[in-house]
């Protein structure tokens, strides 16, 4: 699998769309397009990007290792929990923490 291919693949698996990522990653659609095409192949810096993103390593992506790291383990609830996480604001992120640990209280 080439480095867009295993991209491509952790955008369908995570129920992302490129278009929108490619502008939250600071990346350009027309750099996505340009890898779907062969015109290009993604650069360091945006294989970097799309690693941390989705919680994989750069070396997942760019060898022919087929399984992404701790992804894998986890929940399609989970994920999506990731997942919009990943999307909130820095001070949203820490309200989402203290409210996690105010639910977890609770069960103690």
């Amino acid at each position: 699998m080439t480095p867009f291919e295993k991209i491509d693949k952790l955008i369908k698996e995570n129920n992302e769309v490129a278009v929108p990522l490619m502008r939250k990653l600071g990346l350009t659609p027309q750099i996505y397009s340009n890898w779907k095409r062969g015109k290009a192949s993604p650069s360091t810096d945006a294989i970097v990007k799309i690693a941390e993103y989705f919680n994989v390593s750069t070396d997942y992506i760019l060898t022919e290792k087929e399984t992404a790291n701790e992804i894998k383990s986890l929940s399609p609830t989970e994920q999506t929990m990731l997942n919009c996480f990943r999307g909130l604001k820095t001070s949203e992120q820490s309200e989402c923490i203290d409210f996690c640990n105010y639910l977890l209280s609770k069960h103690k």
